[in-house]
């Protein structure tokens, strides 16, 4: 196009000088052809800037369209990494709740062995309890017992024989006293007392009422009727007949002993009959 401008600008620059068209006119296929060259020189200028242009959008595109899926490969890779973080929390947490629920267990089970442990522990107390606490007759039982002897004829005389422990000393103390205030005489059995001027010295266990054989009908009865009443209020008592008592049948034998241990058998309950 250049070497087309500089051949002909002679011409187009005389035509102006000199307006002379016959100039022009010879000079008109090259003028056209230099204007369409150069026309099409313009046209594919400017198609070169717009097509620069788009490609320069076109890239900015791509960059933008590349930024944002790098962003969204990005976030769905963070996403992934959360929920794959979320699954081992859970998973973790399943584990801790399960550990939680065994501990929950054992401790259950541990506090239900303790609450039997301490059960077994307040029975065994309470045998000990029972095992070593003072026999004692309060007033309101020894009221009881006096209420059911009242039936019993007076002037009868009885033999203290007591075990040397005090819970011994002190329910034989109460039941002298009460045998005293039916209206019984208490005398000194044969042989040596020891033990309070008028009780004699015995070992054996709970209380026991001895009778003569010969006095099963009136004698028997009366210590039947006794130790029925002494069961009454828990005291572990029994009665039997005593040969000795034949030289003194119209005497009985309170002898009292220690507690009965725990694993002695219970004493029979005696049935009542009191006499007339």
């Amino acid at each position: 196009m250049v070497g087309l401008i500089i051949e002909y600008n002679r011409p187009f620059f005389l035509f102006l000088k000199t307006h002379d068209w016959r100039v022009f006119w010879d000079s008109i296929g090259g003028l056209l052809v230099t204007g369409g060259v150069a026309g099409e020189f313009f046209v594919e200028f400017k198609a070169h800037r717009k097509e620069k242009k788009l490609r320069t959008i076109h890239a900015r595109l791509e960059a933008e369209a590349d930024k944002r899926l790098r962003f969204a490969d990005e976030r769905i890779a963070q996403a992934q990494n959360d929920a794959e973080r979320a699954r081992r929390d859970a998973e973790a947490l399943r584990l801790e709740i399960s550990k939680t629920n065994e501990r929950a267990a054992s401790a259950e089970q541990k506090a239900a062995e303790a609450t039997l442990a301490a059960e077994r522990e307040q029975m065994e107390r309470v045998k000990l309890e029972k095992q070593f606490a003072f026999r004692r007759l309060t007033p309101e039982q020894q009221e009881r017992i006096i209420s059911k002897l009242t039936k019993i004829p007076k002037g009868y005389k009885f033999f203290v024989y007591v075990c040397p422990d005090p819970d011994s000393l002190q329910l034989m103390q109460t039941m002298q006293d009460l045998m005293i205030s039916l209206g019984w005489e208490q005398i000194t059995p044969p042989g040596l007392a020891v033990v309070g001027g008028k009780a004699a010295l015995w070992i054996g266990e709970g209380v026991r009422v001895h009778f003569a054989s010969s006095r099963v009908m009136d004698m028997g009865v009366i210590a039947m009727e006794l130790v029925a009443a002494m069961q009454d209020e828990n005291i572990e008592a029994d009665v039997t007949f005593n040969e000795d008592l034949e030289k003194t049948p119209d005497a009985l034998n309170l002898l009292v002993g220690s507690r009965p241990a725990l694993d002695t058998p219970p004493f029979l309950p005696v049935p009542r009959n009191t006499p007339n």
